[in-house]
């Protein structure tokens, strides 16, 4: 989809966290500035004519459809199109100055996306590795952030996450609190969640209620301490330090493998309030066991 509009991205980009609570949304939009130097007059003389597109954009699927599929991305969608426009019209000079042209915007709008990319925060990294696994693996079409949470902790070890018990009672009291409060604050409250007396739960949203249901488990059996393993599919790399806390080695069952121990209610507020990046290090218990600092 294609929007001219004069309203800032800004203001289109806080309407959207507002509404939706999904802050990976952000980065599947390309904002492109209108130039600021205004169109010659001399551009109304030759205007081209305006003749229906469907035919042609379906005969660029036909010819062209091998190379299009393994388009990476949006721009790099936009790349292969212009260059197949190119191949069917080739040794036009017009359209190959357009095309020319576009590539260039193509090249300085990849930059840009890159330099972007570079200064991604742990939790732009989080969220974003979070909805490409529940869209690709688990085959999820547009997933919301309650969704993502729900999804992840019903897949915890398809998605290389543990649940832990903090070693410390001081630890454990703070973190079930912490819990407690975002459960009410971003779940309870937000989706009207109710327990009966008869032991039902009723929300506004299933996915909530799900989300609020597993949660709740968690913290009923102490719970409350999410390990995120590196090289996995939240976490592919092998950082020092990630959300805050240090690279630790783990005893999970009956293995060693590292990982990145944070509070479980931070690692709720990131999908369902964009927490930004804090100090969360834990020492927790893993089946039974004490961690092992690397």
């Amino acid at each position: 989809m294609v929007v001219f509009t004069n309203v800032p991205f800004s203001a289109i980009q806080r309407d959207l966290v507002s509404e939706a609570n999904d802050f990976a949304i952000v980065r599947r939009f390309i904002e492109v500035s209108w130039d600021s130097e205004p169109v010659s007059h001399k551009a109304f003389r030759d205007l081209p004519s305006l003749e229906p597109i469907y035919g042609f954009a379906t005969r660029l699927w036909r010819r062209h459809k091998n190379a299009l599929i393994e388009s990476a991305d949006l721009l790099d969608l936009i790349r292969l199109l212009v260059l197949a426009i190119g191949e069917e019209y080739r040794g036009n000079d017009k359209v190959n100055e357009v095309v020319r042209f576009t590539l260039s915007i193509i090249k300085e709008l990849s930059e840009a996306k890159k330099s972007e990319l570079r200064s991604l925060t742990d939790v732009d990294v989080l969220v974003s590795r979070a909805y490409e696994f529940v869209s690709n693996e688990l085959k999820t079409p547009q997933p919301t952030g309650v969704k993502v949470l729900r999804l992840i902790l019903e897949n915890q070890r398809k998605a290389g996450i543990r649940l832990a018990r903090p070693k410390s009672r001081e630890d454990l009291d703070k973190l079930r609190t912490e819990l407690d409060i975002a459960i009410h604050k971003y779940l309870m409250y937000r989706y009207g969640i109710e327990e009966s007396s008869n032991g039902g739960i009723t929300g506004k949203d299933q996915d909530a209620v799900t989300l609020y249901m597993l949660l709740k488990d968690a913290y009923d059996n102490d719970l409350v301490t999410a390990i995120i393993m590196r090289k996995s599919p939240l976490l592919p790399g092998t950082p020092r330090t990630f959300l805050g806390a240090y690279e630790s080695s783990y005893n999970v069952d009956g293995r060693k493998e590292n990982g990145y121990a944070i509070p479980l209610a931070k690692f709720v507020r990131v999908f369902l309030a964009g927490e930004d990046n804090e100090s969360g290090e834990v020492e927790v218990e893993v089946d039974g066991e004490d961690t092992e600092k690397s």
